[in-house]
This record gives C-alpha cells, sequence and structure tokens, in this order.
C-alpha cells in the first residue's frame, strides 16, 4: 500500500488508487494483510478510511499547488499534513509513508515524468541547484581549473572574486596535503 503501482495500471493513479480503497473498505475487512509485516502493522483496516481521507485532502492540494505554477520541489519541501489526521492518529505513520510518493505520483502524471530542466531525474529545489554548483566548483578547484561560472537551475550567473578566492583556498589546501 505505501507505493502506487506503475503509472500504466489502475492502482498507479491516485484515482485508481481511492477506487481500490473504497473496493476494499466495501470489503469490511477485518485485518489488512501486506507483503511486509511493518505494513501490516500500520496500514489497518481501521485506519483505512481516514488515510483515505487524508490522501485526499493531500491530492486536492497538490493540485491547487500545480495550478499555481508550484515546482514538485516546492510541493514536497512543504511537508504536507492534513488537518483531517489530527482526529485519527492511527492514520498518521502510514499517510507519512506514502505522503511523498504519492505527491510525485499525482504530479508526475499531470506534468509528464521527465522535464527539459533536468525536473524528474533528481527532485531537487532551485537553491538547491545552486550549492550543487557551488560543490561542482570545489570539485573543479581541486584539479588545477578555476570556475568562471556559477550555474543554478534558472540561471548562469558569473562566478565573483570571493568564489574564485574560495575555490583557489580549496584547491591549495588539497594540494598542500597531497604532498
Amino acid at each position: 500500500m505505501p507505493y502506487l503501482g506503475a503509472p500504466f495500471v489502475a492502482e498507479g493513479s491516485a484515482d485508481g488508487l481511492f477506487e481500490v480503497i473504497a473496493l476494499i473498505r466495501s470489503l469490511e475487512p477485518r485485518v489488512l494483510v501486506h507483503g511486509h509485516p511493518p505494513l501490516t502493522d500500520i496500514f489497518t483496516a481501521e485506519a483505512l478510511p481516514a488515510i483515505e481521507s487524508a490522501l485526499q485532502e493531500l491530492h486536492q492540494h497538490v493540485r491547487t499547488a500545480m495550478g499555481e505554477g508550484r515546482t514538485l520541489a516546492a510541493i514536497l519541501h512543504e511537508n504536507i499534513l492534513p488537518a483531517s489526521l489530527r482526529e485519527h492518529p492511527t492514520a498518521v505513520a502510514p499517510y507519512l509513508v506514502m505522503r511523498d510518493n504519492f505527491v510525485k505520483r499525482v504530479y508526475h502524471q499531470s506534468t509528464g515524468y521527465w522535464k527539459p530542466d533536468g525536473e524528474g531525474m533528481e527532485v531537487l529545489a532551485p537553491a538547491e541547484y545552486v550549492a550543487l554548483g557551488a560543490a561542482r566548483q570545489a570539485a573543479w578547484a581541486l584539479h588545477g581549473e578555476e570556475p568562471g561560472w556559477r550555474v543554478g537551475r534558472d540561471a548562469v550567473v558569473e562566478a565573483s572574486d570571493a568564489d574564485r578566492e574560495a575555490a583557489r583556498t580549496v584547491r591549495d589546501a588539497y594540494a598542500a596535503a597531497a604532498g
């Protein structure tokens, strides 16, 4: 239950998952048995209605955020915890186990899985891309190159003198240690 099925099968979508949950609930099971004991412990029949309600709220939130043009990383960083879970503490753990994968699936099924800007390959916020660029600069500095550019997700910016000096310091420290 924590993972949605493959995108090309019914349970691989939010709507398909909701249909399956409705079917399971209509059968009125006393116990839900999963392939792994920890899942059986937290995904209980009693928690299922509250999990469904929380996922419905999450689904609506994600769709609204997408309509506002927010990125997947921005939506994931919200760590959405629906208000409906306050009344159902047994549904919190299973919801948290499912949340990020559910958000990704809803987002990708609406926008496509791989984007020209690299989103879909790794889920990184713009600030994380800038940090990744800084890490790449340090790696370049270790090999004797002076980076002339800092690459962020949304912009290419010329490196500052301070950036170049930091890169030289890292390179020189590495050279001294390598001796």
